[in-house]
């Protein structure tokens, strides 16, 4: 140290003088020295760090704390010297070397920051394999397919192909990509701490070859064309299907088929087994006012054998008027022509009608004119009844009961009744064609009959000889009457003179009755006798009937 003397008091003439004194003062503090750390520690360490690489040379003995830093509230004595980092949060710490021995006056401590950085995290994989399609136009973003990964990483693959289509945001898109497996990590890196990463696979699944063809131009010349492709994919796993934007398409599964509507027609081959699909589209016009389209009905025959159907177009898209119309039978064979499109009076068949427009443009539709069933009704066949029988009329039928809206009974063609029943018994009195018409819910109708013939004849029957010889075999002769023969006035036997021999009177058929060949208690001698009976018939006539016998002995 300098120090300098100067007098103040001088007196004249004297002058003030001055004069130095040097002063070296010796250091006798102890040395407390310490020196920053070069970079920063990870907490992913589980290797301690030594502090005391901090110390200057010729520090003395000293003892190490935390005295702040994250969840630091009081110092922390570091015993041992060794700070191991993965025990600390991430942040910034003051360290601080304390002397053991001191003296009074000199500085004890020394103080330096250490920053404890955070392991990096390059998180977890939701899934670890992705399935794509082959040329689909997806924009993936690879930040979202990972879970609690640290911001900030670079996504690395070794494919350069991959490399190129990944955004510095993290976001990729394969649809330049072609088919096969890639691999994707994501690194993330910090400063004194080793690098983490997490891998995806992609699996790019090949698509399937979709080709629609060649557009295509239709005329009258070219109704149809070709479109699809033999070459498009195929096999078991494979879909194929066409679809005609505004239009059907009767079998959408061929890879190439004639194409005769106009359009849009939008092909989709599907691999089942992937799940890839590839699309194309191909149009077809019409080069000039093609038909297509025709809307018509048909209208069938109400009844079984009526010639009334209709064939009526009402509706032609497209084309150019005026419109000829031509009917065909089955065998292409002219029936008609018209230019209203409408053909009436027609038989059940299979007819086609040829539409042909002003530019001889042809098209065709197909029609057929069913016949319904017929009604089938039958009475069933005629029969004799004899006086004042009943007769049960049986009728067979296959109509269904709710078809039928009418069914009557006629007698002699006198309606019976109405009274919607099948079978019935009748009582006719006489002779009787009775029948049941049958009408349905269309107005057809069918009708059946039979006749019932009723005997009026009033029948007696007997025998042309008779031996009243007790030997109880024809000892009796009597007759026998029909069930047409209602009551007996008389019964009389005459011998060749007309003498009566026998009477009888006022009996019922049933009655016992009979000429024993005795008259007048006296046995007859054999010869022949006539009988005559006078009867009343079931329907009231009154009728003499009459006969001979032979009487043997």
């Amino acid at each position: 140290m300098k120090f300098i003397a100067t007098t103040t008091d001088q007196n004249l003439p004297c002058v003030n003088v001055s004069d130095t004194l040097i002063v070296k003062v010796i250091l006798c503090c102890p040395s407390v020295c310490t020196q920053p750390i070069k970079g920063v520690l990870c907490n992913q360490s589980q290797t301690g760090f030594d502090l005391q690489n901090m110390l200057c040379s010729g520090t003395q003995a000293g003892s190490w704390s935390i005295i702040s830093g994250p969840g630091i509230t009081q110092a922390q004595s570091i015993v041992t010297g060794i700070l191991i980092p993965s025990q600390y949060q991430a942040g910034e710490y003051t360290v601080q070397y304390k002397l053991n021995n001191n003296i009074g006056g000199c500085k004890d401590t020394s103080t330096q920051k250490i920053i404890i950085v955070k392991a990096p995290e390059a998180g977890n994989a939701l899934q670890s394999t992705y399935a794509i399609c082959e040329k689909k136009d997806s924009i993936i973003d690879l930040n979202t397919a990972l879970n609690g990964q640290d911001l900030g990483g670079e996504w690395k693959t070794n494919d350069v192909n991959i490399q190129s289509v990944i955004s510095k945001n993290g976001k990729i898109n394969l649809a330049t990509i072609s088919d096969g497996k890639y691999k994707i990590r994501y690194v993330v890196e910090a400063q004194g701490c080793s690098s983490d990463s997490v891998e995806l696979e992609f699996n790019i699944n090949k698509a399937p070859y979709a080709d629609a063809g060649e557009n295509g131009r239709l005329s009258c010349d070219t109704p149809t064309v070709f479109i699809g492709n033999t070459l498009n994919s195929s096999g078991q796993n494979v879909d194929i299907k066409w679809t005609l934007i505004g239009g059907v398409i009767s079998d959408p599964s061929r890879d190439r088929f004639e194409a005769g509507t106009p359009g849009r027609y939008l092909l989709e081959v599907r691999d089942k087994s992937t799940g890839c699909s590839s699309k194309d589209t191909v149009d077809v016009i019409a080069a000039e006012a093609f038909i297509t389209d025709v809307n018509s009905n048909s209208k069938d025959p109400k009844c079984y054998g009526e010639k009334n159907a209709i064939i009526e177009v009402t509706d032609i898209k497209g084309g150019t008027a005026p419109f000829t119309f031509v009917l065909l039978d089955q065998g292409s064979k002219e029936l008609s022509r018209n230019s209203t499109g409408k053909f009436v009076s027609l038989s059940p068949g299979k007819y086609t009608i040829r539409i042909e427009d002003k530019n001889g443009c042809i098209t065709t539709r197909t029609y057929e004119i069913v016949e319904p069933a017929p009604l089938d009704v039958v009475l069933l066949r005629d029969t004799t009844i004899s006086c004042r029988d009943s007769v049960y009329l049986e009728v067979q039928t296959g109509i269904d009961p709710g078809r039928i809206s009418e069914l009557k009974w006629y007698g002699d063609g006198t309606l019976i009744d109405t009274l919607a029943i099948y079978n019935r018994t009748l009582h006719p009195q006489n002779t009787t064609r009775y029948s049941i018409r049958v009408r349905d819910n269309n107005g057809c109708f069918v009708e059946s009959a039979a006749t019932v013939k009723v005997d009026l004849q009033a029948h007696v029957y007997a025998p042309n000889v008779f031996s009243p010889n007790g030997d109880n075999l024809n000892d009796l002769f009597k007759l026998v009457y029909s069930e047409n023969v209602d009551y007996i006035f008389s019964f009389a036997i005459y011998d060749r003179w007309g003498e009566q021999m026998y009477i009888k009177q006022n009996f019922y058929p049933t009655d016992e009755h009979g000429w024993n060949g005795i008259y007048r208690t006296q046995d007859c001698n054999p010869g022949v006798f006539v009988w005559v009976a006078k009867i009343r018939a079931c329907d009231d006539r009154i009728e003499t009937i009459y006969g001979d016998v032979t009487l043997l002995r």
